[in-house]
Order: structure tokens, then sequence, then C-alpha cells
């Protein structure tokens, strides 16, 4: 497999898309959504066989809840993990807050789904929430947030409450870090 240098990450130059793990999805006859089992075992393949990102987005049904629940299992199995690109929309459009807000409480559930404290990469879904506030979200993609999950969830988030954004201290955040890209989609890194 080859792989190529986004920001600090080493892609592979594949990308498993996961909207049919989620929904029913395809052409004809075979537009069916597996099993959580053969799920599993097409995330495994990929991997296994060097692909290290995977892509979803929060309105592809449950894909992200089953690459969560695929992602704890091989946590738990001390195996690696892929980079995970998420796509975020439609959004909230208005002012700057309601904008603001809207990313991060998308990217929150994002995050508590797939069962995870950190997201590689998120893209816009759709082009037009791009084009209709570019600059706000410019702006979005250069103030630093901070995502905690709330104390009473877990790992995999199995309490739906989250304290949302706050402005704390810095050494405590997880942080909205540009990716050099030719896409106007891709807006962050979040650590």
């Amino acid at each position: 497999m080859q792989y190529r240098k986004i920001g600090n990450l080493d892609v592979s130059v594949f990308t498993l898309g996961t909207v049919q793990l989620g929904i029913e999805y395809g052409l004809g006859e075979h537009s069916a959504k597996p099993t959580e089992e053969a799920a599993f075992a097409i995330l495994d393949r990929a991997v296994d066989m060097g692909v290290n990102t995977l892509d979803t987005a929060n309105n592809y049904g449950d894909s992200e809840a089953v690459i969560g629940r695929w992602l704890t299992k091989r946590r738990a199995e001390g195996k690696k993990l892929p980079y995970i690109v998420t796509k975020v929309g439609p959004l909230k459009h208005g002012s700057y807050d309601i904008l603001r807000d809207d990313v991060m409480y998308q990217l929150e559930g994002c995050m508590k789904r797939l069962c995870i404290d950190k997201l590689d990469i998120f893209m816009l879904h759709d082009f037009e929430d791009y084009n209709q506030d570019r600059d706000a979200l410019q702006k979005i993609s250069q103030d630093s947030f901070m995502i905690y999950p709330s104390p009473e969830s877990d790992a995999c988030g199995t309490d739906t409450s989250y304290t949302g954004v706050r402005t704390e201290n810095a050494s405590r955040r997880r942080s909205l870090r540009s990716l050099p890209t030719q896409n106007p989609h891709a807006i962050r890194q979040i650590h």
C-alpha cells in the first residue's frame, strides 16, 4: 500500500468508504446493509490490506456507531487503529455562534458514536454549507475549541450528555488544527 502525507498523518492512498455499513446503499441487488459481523470483517480486511483511513459521516445511518463498536473491539485486542475521516452537515446557518456551536455539537456526536476522544480529520458534507458561510467557517477553522465528554460518559459515550464547547485551560483542550489541503470541505484535525 502506498501512503501520502496529509499534515502529520501518513494516509493510505485508498480510503474505505463506509456508508453501506450504516444504511442500505448500492446498486440493484447489491444495495444491502451488512450484518455487524460482516461489517467488522470488511473493516478488519481493509486494515489488514494496508488501508489505514476510514471515511464515514454523521448522516450515514449507524455507520459511525458500527465503526465505534469495531474500534472499541480492536482497541481491547491491542490491534492497530485506522485514521477516521468523518463529515458533518447540513449546518445551521445564522450567526457565527450558531454555526460554530452546530459544528461543535455535530463533531461531539460523531466522536461519541465513534467511541473516540480524538478525531483525525473532519470535512463538511455539503459544499453549499461552505459557500453559504465561507468566512465564518474559515474563522471557526482558525479558532480553538474544546470538546469534553461529560464525567458521566464512558469512552464510548454511553451517557448522552456532553458538556459542549468550553474555553478553559488551553493545556487540557483538544483543538482544531488546520490541515493543508486542496479540498475546501476539509477543515480540521481534532486533538
